[in-house]
């Protein structure tokens, strides 16, 4: 028999084959005997199905094959047709029963949503509570409760004009951080770690002569003794402090993380900008405080940035004046900005402006004046 396209679609259809449709059909590709004699009766030429055929065939096969072809209403049986109708009505029932349901899910979701957001208002008056907001002591009162800078959960900015004293500023707070027993760790970019320890024992011991080679060369012995007697004090500073030249943007998130679920309360940074990547500075940038946006969220960790001025930024103060613009202030709770104080006044040669504060108690413009004396190497409220 020449092999028919149109009854194999037929048979195919009315017997839901799961098998790959063979080139020849034979009576054992199918399910049961029923399907069997189906087939037989098709392929000698009778298309018409009986009433007594339809008995073995469910109507989910016969809709689908109305619903490709395989077969006209006119060549089906009664039986087959109320069957039919039958299923075209429950198919409609379930189909009004999925679109209640949908819109009953959709309702309940929209419930969770609503009380998602109360639960976390209460999680987070929950943390408030238990702590997990609390503002560090750092060595300037005034600016700590003034902007509430090392709040939990804070990311900080530290900005400001080239040669101020920003690493200065961080090495100080770091060091104290160290000493009065707050778990903190600082990433400079600058030298080694002996370079940061070398200034951070300089401010600790309020003499600036210890970062000053000749003065170490003539003063060998003095300087010898300064160390061995604070040497339970430099040893808690060493640990703070961590340099590396060959960290790359992921290794500098990676690193944060892993400080994180150590237990570091405080992460510093110095500079962000070491990270940059000069052909998409501003992608970089974001990549980078999207990430310790993740980790301060999840382990109430506070971070403290150091970045630096616009190139093209002249003498202005304000967000969109760091280097990243918004792609790093977006991120940030707090933004400081230290810049030269021109007219000396009162013995204040820096002043600290608040030009961002979640929590702060003032507004933009708030500004506290300091003295980074050269003697103690230390930054100073005036």
């Amino acid at each position: 028999m020449t092999h028919d396209l149109e009854l194999e679609k037929r048979i195919i259809c009315i017997c839901h084959s799961s098998e790959t449709t063979p080139t020849h059909l034979k009576p054992s590709h199918f399910y049961n005997t029923a399907h069997q004699k189906i087939y037989e009766e098709l392929k000698n030429g009778n298309k018409l199905l009986t009433e007594t055929d339809m008995k073995g065939i469910d109507s989910a096969s016969l809709f689908d094959a109305l619903q490709v072809g395989a077969f006209s209403e006119l060549e089906l049986p009664s039986n087959a047709l109320k069957l039919i109708g039958l299923y075209n009505k429950r198919e409609k029932i379930k189909e009004a029963e999925r679109a209640l349901q949908e819109a009953k899910n959709a309702e309940a979701e929209a419930t969770i949503e609503k009380q998602d957001g109360f639960d976390e208002l209460m999680d987070e008056h929950n943390e408030i509570a238990g702590g997990t907001f609390e503002l560090l002591e750092t060595p300037w009162p005034m600016l700590t409760k003034d902007s509430r800078f090392t709040e939990g959960k804070a990311i900080t900015i530290i900005c400001g004009d080239p040669g101020v004293g920003k690493s200065f500023f961080v090495t100080h707070m770091f060091g104290w951080f160290a000493i009065n027993g707050t778990k903190a760790i600082l990433w400079g970019a600058e030298d080694n770690a002996r370079f940061h320890t070398r200034r951070a024992v300089a401010q600790l011991v309020g003499n600036s002569n210890l970062c000053d080679y000749e003065w170490l060369k003539e003063n060998h012995a003095l300087a010898k003794r300064v160390y061995e007697e604070n040497r339970e004090n430099i040893e808690k500073i060493m640990g703070s402090l961590y340099t590396s030249n060959n960290l790359s943007k992921e290794d500098l998130k990676k690193w944060c993380w892993e400080k994180a679920r150590e237990g570091y309360e405080v992460i510093g940074i110095d500079p962000i900008t070491f990270f940059s990547d000069e052909k998409s500075s501003y992608k970089s940038d974001q990549e980078i405080m999207e990430t310790l946006n993740d980790i301060r969220v999840k382990h109430g960790t506070r971070f403290i940035i150091v970045t630096h001025p616009r190139e093209s930024n002249g003498a202005k103060i304000g967000q969109d004046a760091i280097a990243g613009g918004r792609a790093i202030s977006r991120f940030a709770q707090n933004m400081i900005w230290l810049a030269t104080n021109e007219d000396h006044s009162k013995g204040s040669n820096r002043v600290a402006y608040t030009i961002k504060t979640r929590n702060g108690k003032r507004e933009f413009g708030g500004k506290i004046k300091f003295d980074f004396n050269r003697d103690t190497a230390r930054w100073e409220e005036v």
